[in-house]
Order: C-alpha cells, then structure tokens, then sequence
C-alpha cells in the first residue's frame, strides 16, 4: 500500500509562483513545504472561526504595532502595582495559550522581538529589571508567564535570568 498523498494541481499568476518559490528558498524550503506550512496556518484559522486572509493582516498590523513599541497589557493590571498579580496574569496567559493549543513560547519570541528589556537566546531568556512605571509591573507579568512554562528563575542584581531545566 503506498504511503503518498494524494496530488491536486493549483494554477496561480506566475508573479505570485516566482515570489513565492523566492520566499521558500530563503527559508530553505521547497515551494511545496512552503505552501504546506501556510496552508496548515490556514485550515487551522478557519477551524477556529477565523477569516485566514483578515486574520493574518490583523497579525501583520500586531506586529507592525509590537516593532513602534506598543505592547497588549491585562487590562486587569492598569493602574494596579503588586506584582505578585502581574506574575499570576503571565502564568493565568501562558496556560490560556496551552489550553488553546498554541506554543506560548511564540508570545516569548514576540516579546523579544518587541520589547528592548527582554532577550531571547538559545537555551535562556534574559529580562532586565527597571524601575519605571508600568514597565516593572509588565516585567512581572512577563516572568510570571515565562516561568510557567517550566524555566528555572535567577535574579543577579537587575537581571532576571529564565533557564530552561537542565541548562
């Protein structure tokens, strides 16, 4: 019994096959893997109840909102100063996110692509402390969902160092 997929043939613009396979090569991906990781992303929006094409420019927009320096804050925490509930906001996200079936992981990585204080490297993530409103509070809530997701917490003076078990 053979094991391959099925095959149906899809005819597009030239223009969008020749930028497409240009995408697929800088990644290192065959047009056919290329496509096959999108269109995944795409039946798991509509699963979800979303518009594939308005969901995708509403996260380019998010992105492009992320890199200007605008963050999504708890609407829970504005104007509230314990950090002990910004820590449980992270972790009360991080699990919303597992339970969604999404890798919170990602949220880290746009953190670091978002937020100067906090960096991501391979086996660690690096948050500097600070002392200005609001931005101390974010810091918790980001610890308190990095922390969740089973990384090991060590504070040297205004840095908090998350290492993963093991590391």
């Amino acid at each position: 019994m053979s094991t391959q997929h099925k095959r149906r043939s899809i005819m597009i613009d030239q223009d969008l096959a020749d930028s497409i396979k240009d995408i697929a090569t800088k990644y290192g991906m065959t047009i056919a893997s290329y496509l096959r990781a999108l269109f995944k992303v795409v039946i798991e929006a509509e699963a979800k109840g979303y518009y594939a094409p308005l969901a995708l420019a509403r996260a380019l927009m998010l992105l492009s909102i992320f890199k200007m320096g605008y963050i999504v804050f708890p609407m829970e925490l504005i104007g509230d100063s314990e950090p002990d509930k910004a820590r449980n906001a992270g972790r009360k996200l991080a699990q919303t996110l597992v339970s969604l079936k999404y890798d919170p992981r990602d949220l880290v990585h746009l953190f670091s692509d978002s937020l100067p204080f906090v960096m991501v490297e391979s086996d660690r993530i690096i948050i500097l402390k600070t002392s200005l409103k609001g931005r101390d509070m974010l810091s918790e809530f980001i610890s308190g969902f990095i922390e969740s997701l089973g990384y090991k917490k060590r504070v040297e003076g205004d840095i908090i160092v998350f290492e993963q078990h093991g590391g």
